[in-house]
């Protein structure tokens, strides 16, 4: 009677790594595991007892409970960092979100527009971090064109004027949809589209 390499492969196999874990440590504690495992074989067979079977079994339960308490302990620690980080996500995007409806709100207005965007480049300096990389990106193109979109509306009337135009507006509306589609929050129902997001 003995421990095959069938068993250790199944062994190995049901341990879950989490996302970036080292496996070294659960590989260390099945080696021990499997040295003890041996050894109790060893004596077992030159005993040849029930008592020796017994202690193999409680040796190689006591290896599988550690590792099982490892993993778990692991695995809550990455769930509640996770957790913790998803919430700060959701604020700073629920921020920027907020922030770039002013933006929209004052690109037309060139005596209010530059406040606007100074104050979302503070806030975008000490939060940009916590957006997913799409969204960052939305958010500091709108603030880059939002400042002289109203210039653009100024300028010539000519069909390639009109297609800056068309594409200024539209960086400049971006982030509406990067910001919701970045928190990645299931959906409440029907199809989500901000009630107050003007056409150009």
């Amino acid at each position: 009677m003995g421990i095959g390499r069938g068993a250790a492969t199944v062994m190995l196999s049901t341990v879950r790594r989490a996302p970036g874990a080292q496996p070294l440590p659960i590989i260390l504690l099945l080696s021990f595991i499997a040295v003890g495992a041996a050894i109790v074989l060893i004596v077992g067979n030159l005993a040849e007892s029930q008592a020796a079977i017994g202690l193999l079994g409680v040796v190689i339960g006591a290896g599988l409970s550690a590792a099982t308490s490892m993993l778990i302990a692991r695995e809550d620690k990455t769930l509640k960092l996770a957790t913790a980080a998803l919430d700060r996500r959701l604020a700073v995007h629920q921020e920027a979100y907020a922030l770039w409806s002013d933006i929209v709100s004052a690109v037309h207005h060139k005596d209010k527009i530059g406040e606007v965007v100074l104050k979302a480049q503070d806030w975008w300096k000490n939060n940009c971090l916590y957006l997913d990389p799409v969204s960052r990106q939305a958010f500091r193109d709108c603030m880059i064109f939002a400042v002289s979109h109203k210039d653009l509306l100024q300028g010539p009337r000519t069909k390639e004027g009109t297609e800056i135009i068309k594409e200024s507006w539209s960086v400049i509306m971006r982030p509406g949809q990067t910001l919701a589609e970045g928190v990645a929050l299931p959906s409440l129902g029907q199809a989500e589209k901000p009630a107050d997001v003007p056409d150009a």
